[in-house]
């Protein structure tokens, strides 16, 4: 395989997280929001982005964004 398409994450690594990926998929389609108002959807994901990608959390506070309830 080229480097420049390297994968960081294989299908197959997904698989023990397959019912939490699952119980997300649910509840963001039981729980739909607008085009550019997904705002509960932008809070669920910032609320596991450091479980995700714990390097994050070492981002400049400028390059972190907040969600606002308009």
């Amino acid at each position: 395989m080229n480097a420049r398409y390297t994968s960081y994450c294989q299908v197959a690594d997904l698989a023990d997280s397959q019912d939490f990926l699952t119980q997300i998929r649910h509840h963001l389609y039981q729980n739909p929001e607008l085009s550019f108002k997904e705002i509960a959807t932008s809070e669920l994901v910032a609320s596991l982005t450091p479980h995700w990608f714990p390097v994050a959390q070492y981002f400049p506070a400028s390059l972190q964004v907040e969600s606002q309830r308009l």
